[in-house]
C-alpha cells in the first residue's frame, strides 16, 4: 500500500492506517478537511498525482491507495491513470451506517447529526463514481464480516486481486492481522 511511506499508528488505530502518506497529503490538498470536503482538483495537484502514480508503479508491481477521501477524489484521479486502468480494482468497504456515525462521533467529537451528513456525503460520492464506471471491477467487503471471519474475507480479497496482493501462503498471516477488539465504533459498544 506504500512501503516506506505509510502513516504512523495512532491511539485510534494502534496497528496503523495503512494509508500512503504521499497520497494522503495530495488528498489533503485536493479536498481539505475530511469532515468538510470540497474537491478542488487543480492542474498542479493532478500533475502531482500523475507523478506519484508513475512513481508508485515503478516502485511496486502491485500497489494501492487507501483513504476514505478517495470517495471524493477518485473521479478526478482515475482519468489520469491511463496506463494502469486495466489493473485498477476497487475494494469498497461497507460498514453499518450507524456504527460508522458512532465511530466519527467517538473518535472526533463531532455531533451525530453532522456525522450523518459526513457519512452520507462519502457514500453518495462513492456510489456516484461507481455508477459512472460500471465496468470497473468492484468488490464490496463487509467491515462486520471481516471482523467475524477475517480468513474468508482475506481469501476473497486475494482472489479478487488475482493473487497479486501477497503470496498465497501469506493469506493466513494477513487474516490473523485483523483484531476485532480494535472495533470501537459500534452503536452498542
Amino acid at each position: 500500500m506504500g512501503d516506506g511511506h505509510l502513516m504512523d499508528p495512532t491511539p485510534a488505530n494502534p496497528k496503523g492506517h495503512y494509508e500512503d502518506n504521499r497520497f494522503y497529503k495530495l488528498n489533503d490538498k485536493m479536498i481539505g478537511r475530511w469532515f468538510d470536503p470540497v474537491c478542488v482538483p487543480t492542474d498542479e495537484i493532478l500533475s502531482e498525482y500523475r507523478s506519484l502514480i508513475q512513481q508508485a508503479s515503478k516502485e511496486n508491481a502491485v500497489w494501492g491507495m487507501k483513504d476514505p477521501r478517495l470517495c471524493y477524489t477518485l473521479a478526478e484521479v482515475y482519468p489520469i491513470m491511463e496506463d494502469r486502468k486495466d489493473d485498477v480494482r476497487i475494494v469498497a468497504v461497507n460498514r453499518d451506517f450507524m456504527d460508522s456515525i458512532m465511530s466519527i462521533v467517538r473518535r472526533d467529537g463531532i455531533q451525530p447529526p453532522h456525522a450523518r451528513v459526513i457519512q452520507c456525503g462519502y457514500l453518495f460520492e462513492r456510489e456516484d463514481f461507481l455508477n459512472d464506471h460500471p465496468d470497473l471491477p468492484v468488490l464490496h467487503v463487509s467491515y462486520e464480516r471481516m471482523l467475524e471471519n477475517p480468513l474468508a474475507v482475506t481469501q476473497m480479497l486475494h482472489e479478487f486481486c488475482a493473487g497479486d496482493i501477497w503470496p498465497h501462503d501469506k493469506v493466513d498471516e494477513a487474516a490473523a492481522f485483523v483484531d476485532p477488539e480494535l472495533n470501537h465504533g459500534t452503536v452498542n459498544g
